[in-house]
């Protein structure tokens, strides 16, 4: 282990993801008890977002009414309980270090698809500037950065801006979500010279944020999308 590493954690020791505790010495990620608690995403699943459903070969119900920007989708996580209180640490109280465990859930639940799906770069959505200074990170970022160390895949964070802060999207309708991010993306610094992307986020709903980058990502020459989330909702009702 890297020295700089082990100062950090003597002064901020990791904690887990699930209960939040400091990890006992030879955890690195999550507590044994706690890992139990974690519900993957299983079949069946929506065939384009992928969201659970009650039948093989479905689409959820958003995706029954709604055209969608990205290719395909995948969540690793159900968003219930458990995963809100530990993305809502994640976010918003500083716990940056449950990235990795994040990347890991991913990289045991996605690599088949990944194969498949032959991303050459990882996108994570943008958050603006604003609210990056006041977090200290993006999210999306850091699981990013976790996941091409086990990936391989480089991340790109210039292909799209978030232009306006816009109001949190857990607090508004399906609808109010599209019209919150409506012309809040735009074009980065860099060009796009990849074809096939990861776009990642940490939970999906509705998919107007996936939809919202994706539309910019597609008007500036990519031709594959997909969506990768680190948590999502069952899609037998709106959520």
């Amino acid at each position: 282990m890297d020295i700089r590493k082990k100062l950090v954690d003597l002064v901020y020791p990791p904690r887990c993801p699930v209960c939040d505790d400091i990890l006992q010495p030879g955890r690195t990620l999550v507590c044994d008890i706690c890992l139990k608690k974690v519900s993957f995403v299983t079949a069946p699943t929506c065939q384009k977002c992928g969201k659970p459903v009650e039948e093989e070969g479905k689409l959820c119900f958003d995706c029954q009414n709604l055209e969608h920007v990205f290719d395909q989708g995948m969540g690793i996580l159900l968003y219930d309980d458990v995963m809100r209180k530990s993305m809502h640490r994640f976010k918003y109280q500083g716990r940056i270090e449950y990235a990795g465990f994040y990347a890991r859930c991913v990289w045991k639940a996605a690599r088949i698809k990944l194969e498949k799906w032959n991303p050459q770069v990882i996108v994570p959505v943008p958050i603006h500037k604003m609210r990056r200074r006041e977090r200290g990170y993006n999210q999306s970022e850091a699981i990013a950065r976790e996941l091409s160390k086990l990936s391989g895949l480089p991340v790109e964070n210039g292909y799209v801006l978030r232009k306006h802060r816009t109001k949190a999207q857990k607090d508004l309708s399906p609808e109010e979500r599209r019209l919150n991010l409506e012309h809040a993306f735009a074009p980065g610094p860099k060009k796009i010279d990849r074809e096939r992307i990861l776009l990642l986020d940490d939970i999906y709903t509705t998919g107007s944020t996936m939809d919202g980058v994706g539309k910019i990502l597609r008007q500036g020459g990519a031709r594959e999308i997909y969506a990768l989330s680190i948590c999502i909702g069952k899609g037998f009702m709106v959520q």
